[in-house]
């Protein structure tokens, strides 16, 4: 039935398309029949899952009809998804090579927007049991996944993220990547080792890239693949990795820019102290050209930043680092802490013990939720934690205050500030 509905159906026109028609009109057979198969998927006797494959792999390539191609992809990825005893997953794996491995490196510049979450999905499947001799599609789909780590929806993010810890744990396994398979000039030699540095090796070519969009997935890509993978890394080579983003963080892009202070971030948190403090010099003047933005939420990533390294390391080894200029930040950081030990001083015996009784057992929540949380949500944490507890710091500053009220009311009626 699935074979005959594909046969018989048509690409919609653009009126067909329109959110008045689909109200109006049940969905083309082809579309409910590809639904239920793939509600199947999971049941299917060889055979059967024979033929969902092919028809996956038109569907796949079905550019002119979105919706069908989305499917297409949704098919094949719940199949690779499968227990490596059931029939659909031993399909997948006899198909790899010789098909799917080569429809999928071919196809890249025709998937439809509504469909890249699920090819990730698929791609992710496949990474993860590659056999030696197919870790090739490793490099030909890095690049995919890196791009797909600034999609405008936040589960084909997400998915883009988990597809390049796949990717790297797969590498981390060790093997041989014989690059002449991959495609295009590589530029490398033609067999590659494949472990997690070589993995970040390849990742960071992205950083050679033409476009600031894909400058900016690849600092993204790194800095959750650091997060995930720093213990396995050597120092030197994550000092020379650290050093080479810190370039970007004075770009005057500001996507490529705001991904490199996210990178910040994390190195603030991963790395030990011992290895930070050599390297302030060059890390602390970098971020803090953006120390004095006002239009935007730079200048608050920088102060956060900031915080976070004088926690980490301490204020006065910051205040070092800091240039002369920007000796304003600091002045207002030991403000701060001027305040919080006075507010804990003048609250007398009774209320200190309180107030620590009760901070401790919110730091004793906080470490038991981090403790449940997965490094997803950790590293989402650390680039995307809540800023706003630095907001109100221009009001130490005279007519503070009144700036920040002129800000809002110039602001006002819908206008949202650039971020």
């Amino acid at each position: 039935m699935l074979d005959q509905a594909l046969k018989s159906h048509k690409p919609p026109t653009a009126a067909e398309l329109t959110e008045r028609y689909l109200e109006a009109h049940p969905p083309p057979t082809a579309h409910t029949m590809t639904d239920l198969a793939i509600v199947m998927a999971p049941y299917l006797d060889t055979e059967h899952a024979q033929m969902l494959v092919r028809a996956a792999f038109v569907l796949a390539n079905q550019s002119e009809d979105a919706m069908l191609q989305k499917k297409g992809y949704k098919a094949l990825s719940r199949l690779a998804a499968q227990s490596a005893e059931s029939p659909a997953r031993q399909l997948i794996e006899s198909v790899m090579t010789e098909q799917l491995i080569p429809m999928l490196i071919e196809s890249a510049g025709s998937v439809g927007a509504g469909s890249r979450r699920d090819r990730l999905m698929l791609i992710s499947a496949l990474a993860r049991n590659l056999a030696d001799d197919q870790l090739h599609f490793i490099p030909a789909m890095l690049s995919e996944a890196i791009m797909g780590t600034k999609e405008a929806n936040e589960r084909a993010r997400n998915v883009a993220f988990e597809t390049l810890l796949v990717m790297g744990r797969r590498m981390g396994q060790g093997g041989v990547i014989h690059m002449a398979t991959v495609g295009g000039d590589t530029g490398m030699a033609a067999e590659q080792d494949a472990n997690i540095v070589e993995f970040f090796k390849m990742t960071a070519a992205g950083l050679a890239a033409q476009t600031p969009h894909m400058v900016s997935a690849t600092i993204a890509a790194i800095s959750r693949t650091l997060f995930e993978f720093h213990e396995q890394l050597d120092v030197q080579f994550i000092i020379e990795l650290m050093s080479t983003v810190l370039m970007f963080v004075v770009n005057n892009n500001r996507e490529i820019s705001k991904s490199s202070l996210g990178f910040v971030k994390v190195i603030a948190v991963v790395l030990p102290k011992d290895v930070l403090l050599p390297h302030l010099d060059e890390i602390v003047p970098s971020i803090c050209k953006w120390s004095h933005e006002y239009k935007n939420q730079m200048r608050l990533k920088c102060r956060h930043i900031l915080d976070r390294l004088a926690r980490h390391l301490g204020l006065d080894a910051v205040a070092k680092a800091m240039l002369e200029e920007h000796q304003k930040l600091i002045i207002n950081m030991r403000k701060r802490e001027q305040r919080l030990q006075r507010a804990k001083e003048n609250g007398g015996a009774q209320q200190s013990t309180n107030g620590d009784s009760a901070q401790a057992k919110t730091v004793a929540a906080a470490a038991t939720a981090a403790g449940k949380k997965s490094f997803g949500s950790a590293f989402e944490d650390i680039i995307y934690g809540s800023e706003s507890e630095f907001e109100d710091s221009e009001d130490e500053q005279p007519g503070g205050a009144k700036k920040r009220n002129d800000r809002a009311k110039k602001n006002k009626g819908g206008r949202q500030v650039e971020s």
